[in-house]
């Protein structure tokens, strides 16, 4: 059995924003500056530690909901409590420039689930791929001296679909994960989605048209994010493998899923387009991790987030 770590970094704003919505108890400050306005950035957790917010707090979009525009003349504070005393067992997650950002302490444990993924932007710029994925990921291991490196890779690398940059790039970050790391966990995900994440599952029911790359026979597996962090954290108290996949062990065509999004959220325009240059046609349905939630209950899941 592995001792829990005391100093952990989460490196993605998908994994963090998900383990917001399925906060555990002891969280005890979650500020999502959903407000849009005003001078108070309310407290999600249970402990109501609201932050007052001063000088001429600037509203704007964020990549989720609304956010704060920072000014240089415009701060938030937080009444002292005993709970936000977190010196003892710090969670820490950074946005930052990894390829040159130096680590503010010895973490004991990193999550690095950050990545440029969108194949789209991928293939456009295929060095700016590599630069934010393999040299970020060299920058943190020639820090890191902790216990346990975890690292996602993709489900596409067996592939050898080399003309992919995003696979390129994650293929080339097992190997440095291999010969830099000491204690590693490398997982390759399978179509992660919910809260936060950029999923095409997401990506359908957020937009008012929902439109297919290619026939929609291509078949994903498709992952409840709440599952995959339930494995992710269990990394913390035991490690069960070096190397593995990360699944429900079952496909689901692009068709099957618009089917099941019109089901539960109601019919609206489909339009097929063009297939997608280097995307993933059938990928094998390998699951050393499983997750349990079928795809059903999993956008049910997100329709009542949405709709509470």
């Amino acid at each position: 059995m592995r001792t829990l770590k005391t100093s952990v970094l989460i490196i993605s704003v998908m994994f963090v924003c998900a383990m917001y919505s399925y906060a555990a108890n002891d969280l005890v400050l979650h500020l999502s500056f959903d407000e849009g306005s005003g001078n108070v950035a309310s407290d999600s957790s249970t402990f109501n530690n609201d932050c007052a917010l001063s000088g001429n707090p600037q509203w704007t979009d964020g990549p989720f909901g609304t956010a704060l525009e920072l000014d240089g003349a415009t701060w938030g504070e937080v009444a002292d409590a005993d709970g936000l005393d977190i010196r003892s067992a710090p969670t820490t997650n950074i946005v930052a420039n990894l390829t040159t950002h130096q680590l503010d302490e010895d973490y004991d444990v990193i999550y690095h689930m950050a990545a440029r993924t969108n194949l789209d932007h991928c293939m456009k710029n295929p060095l700016g791929a590599y630069i934010n994925n393999v040299c970020a990921t060299m920058n943190l291991l020639r820090q890191f001296n902790g216990d346990l490196f975890v690292f996602p890779s993709t489900v596409g690398v067996p592939s050898k679909n080399w003309d992919n940059p995003y696979i390129y790039s994650k293929a080339a970050c097992e190997w440095i994960v291999y010969k830099m790391a000491q204690n590693f966990v490398i997982l390759r995900f399978q179509n992660i989605y919910g809260p936060g994440s950029k999923s095409v599952v997401n990506k359908f029911l957020d937009e008012e048209e929902i439109n297919v790359y290619g026939d929609g026979h291509q078949r994903r597996d498709f992952v409840w994010i709440g599952d995959l962090i339930d494995h992710l954290v269990g990394l913390m108290e035991e490690k069960p493998l070096d190397f593995g996949y990360v699944g429900t062990g079952k496909t689901t065509s692009i068709n099957e899923l618009v089917e099941i999004i019109t089901k539960l959220q109601g019919m609206k325009p489909i339009n097929y387009t063009d297939p997608r240059e280097g995307d993933i046609v059938n990928p094998v349905p390998n699951a050393d991790l499983i997750c349990k939630t079928p795809l059903e209950k999993g956008i049910e899941n997100m329709l009542s987030l949405k709709h509470p």
